[in-house]
């Protein structure tokens, strides 16, 4: 069991001074500096003149941006010849004019002389802030790089710059950085060409990664949002003046008919059945090892388009089967090029959505990637959708809960298991983002405890009686939740006791709900079938009447694929129907309220898609009732979802 309590605040950088207590390690000479309030790996590592690198090789485990006051760091004492040159900071010899100190000059003298202030005269030159020597020779900026050095100033709350050696790979420079391989090539375009000795990288900084995925109000607009999004009156005045009455759509999903007809042949074969509809429930059951998982998908989106025809509206769907086969899905793009939907809903796998997301932007059609959630998928795509948030945007949510019961006894339960290791370390750094700003950080208790056979030794030890117990528990695994959940429930007497849980909480069968509501479990999702609503009642008894069932089940995510099909269908059409093909410019204005819960969709950056990035929290009472938390500003809401069928 590990816990640890923080205190820190964010502060400007102060001056280091430069430890004078020294150690030897296996031979090796270190300075032991003792981080000070205010003080950065940056700061620390140009007050002794070494890299990032050198200090983060030398305190293992060390994640650069969570260096906190009190933390003692090993510093390697360098020789002259290993100390830090002026092209660490991105700059050539031949950038630089050099100037020999004479009689009575000064720091203070040369900055005028050359222009530039002391702080850069100070940055390449080491140890002139305390003095220069006659004779010195002085590193200055030419003019034509100075520009440059503003630009990368601004740059340094984003990202720290890194020479890279011989011995590096992305996926080093990741683990070492607490990044991902993806954000570094993001921030480097150029390394699709692979990784050079001696070029100069951007790694972005850990904070401005969890930054990017910081939950926004479902009403509002992202302020760093680089393409314009129209105003509620341009859109409005867009609605008016479009006229559109038909759409087609194309659906691909992996239905695998080819398997299910040769199942068919086989049974027909082999069984010699005479009842067609026994028949059929083999097939259909037997089946669900392929494609029996999208049909489901597919009834419902054609229950959307159902309630748009009943509208008059004309809806064109051209279904295909992609199988799993980005060469099923090369031929298949022909048929596209022929067809020309105006939007396409799918592929699901990664491999074959970037096959069609190519030919979606080239004709310039909508996507939507209806179940994949990777964020890495959207890269390169502005008219793609992601529907389920990616991990980042789950663990954003996490925070953003956590973050309303600093006042709490915060426990962190995870897995010890090294598989998850990067999972819980993007988790923790996202937790402690979003408390260090937070008025109250100072006085934040933070408890983890690493799941193991004396787990409920371990969840005692941090239980405190004198406040509630917030446990946050970030697994999907419905085993490894049953025991810690029922540990949990053993001291409840003695202990207010809350529990967050994820959004595959709410597809577990086999775990005793009476944890969920003693324990007062609220799971994070996007998606949630509220029974109470009428618009959800309406559409269950549409399914039974059409379909011919009741859809029930739910997915790890937590939606049901019939709803979620009925969702995406009905709100992308309705939103080109509204606005036209460039409706991307005025999703934020949408009134459709999908049956599973609103969209929230963000994009990062002009080049990349949007992602649905809408968390909500629900409750179970100990009262049994299941209620969602609803944000006091939608508190007054009070419509129908199935009331917006136009």
């Amino acid at each position: 069991m590990l816990v640890t309590a923080f205190s820190a605040a964010q502060e400007q950088p102060v001056q280091i001074r430069k430890s004078t207590e020294k150690v030897i390690i296996n031979g090796e000479v270190f300075y032991l500096h003792t981080v000070q309030q205010g003080q950065t790996v940056y700061s620390i590592s140009r007050a002794y003149n070494v890299t990032l690198q050198d200090i983060a090789s030398e305190n293992p485990g060390l994640v650069l941006e969570q260096v906190r006051p009190g933390m003692m760091l090993k510093i390697p004492v360098l020789t002259k010849t290993e100390t830090l040159e002026a092209s660490y900071y991105g700059l050539d010899k031949d950038d630089f004019l050099y100037h020999t100190v004479r009689q009575g000059e000064n720091a203070y003298f040369l900055s005028k002389k050359y222009n530039v202030s002391l702080d850069i005269i100070y940055r390449y030159n080491p140890g002139t802030s305390t003095g220069v020597q006659i004779d010195q020779i002085i590193k200055i900026p030419k003019k034509k790089v100075l520009k440059k050095l503003a630009e990368k100033e601004a740059d340094e709350e984003k990202f720290l710059y890194y020479q890279v050696k011989k011995s590096d790979t992305l996926y080093t420079l990741a683990k070492l950085y607490g990044v991902t391989v993806a954000d570094i090539i993001d921030s480097n375009p150029d390394l699709r060409w692979g990784l050079k000795a001696g070029e100069f990288i951007k790694i972005p900084r850990v904070s401005q990664i969890l930054s990017d995925t910081l939950q926004v109000a479902a009403d509002t607009l992202p302020a760093d949002t680089l393409i314009r999004q129209l105003t509620c009156e341009e859109c409005d005045s867009i609605c008016r003046n479009t006229r559109i009455e038909s759409i087609n759509i194309a659906l691909l999903l992996p239905f695998f008919s080819g398997h299910t007809v040769d199942l068919k042949n086989t049974l027909e074969d082999t069984a010699g059945l005479s009842d067609d509809a026994f028949l059929m429930s083999l097939i259909r059951k037997q089946s669900s090892i392929k494609g029996e998982y999208y049909f489901e998908f597919y009834e419902g989106v054609l229950m959307a388009l159902d309630s748009l025809r009943n509208a008059g509206f004309k809806v064109t769907l051209f279904v295909y089967d992609t199988e799993r086969d980005t060469n099923t899905v090369k031929r298949l793009l022909v048929k596209l090029e022929s067809d020309m939907p105006d939007l396409i809903i799918g592929p699901v796998f990664p491999e074959t959505f970037r096959l069609v997301a190519d030919h979606a932007a080239k004709h310039q059609a909508g996507i939507i990637s209806p179940l994949y959630s990777r964020i890495a998928q959207l890269s390169g795509y502005n008219n793609a959708f992601q529907i389920v948030p990616s991990k980042e945007t789950e663990f954003e949510g996490i925070a953003r809960f956590a973050s309303r019961h600093l006042n709490s006894n915060l426990i962190l339960i995870h897995d010890a298991d090294t598989s998850d290791r990067t999972e819980i370390e993007l988790l923790k750094n996202t937790l402690f983002t979003r408390f260090e700003n937070d008025s109250i950080f100072d006085q934040v208790v933070f408890k983890e405890v690493r799941f193991n056979d004396s787990l409920l030794l371990n969840i005692r030890h941090t239980l405190v009686h004198d406040k509630k117990n917030l446990v946050i528990v970030p697994s999907n695994n419905e085993a490894y939740v049953s025991i810690v959940l029922s540990n949990l429930d053993e001291n409840l007497k003695n202990y207010d006791i809350e529990v967050l849980g994820m959004p595959s909480w709410l597809a577990f069968r086999n775990i005793d709900l009476e944890y969920f509501h003693n324990l007062q479990v609220t799971i994070m999702t996007s998606f949630f079938i509220d029974y109470d609503d009428i618009g959800i009642r309406h559409f269950l008894k549409k399914c039974i009447h059409d379909l011919g069932y009741e859809p029930q089940e739910l997915k790890s995510k937590g939606y049901n694929l019939t709803f979620l099909g009925h969702d995406i269908a009905f709100y992308f059409i309705k939103a080109f129907l509204t606005y036209g093909k460039d409706f991307s410019k005025c999703i934020q204005h949408m009134d459709v309220i999908p049956l599973l819960g609103r969209y929230c969709f963000v994009q990062k950056s002009h080049e990349n898609g949007f992602e649905n990035t809408r968390i909500d929290y629900i409750r179970y009472n100990k009262d049994f009732t299941v209620r969602k938390l609803i944000p006091e500003s939608l508190v007054k809401e009070n419509i129908s979802k199935y009331s917006q069928v136009p």
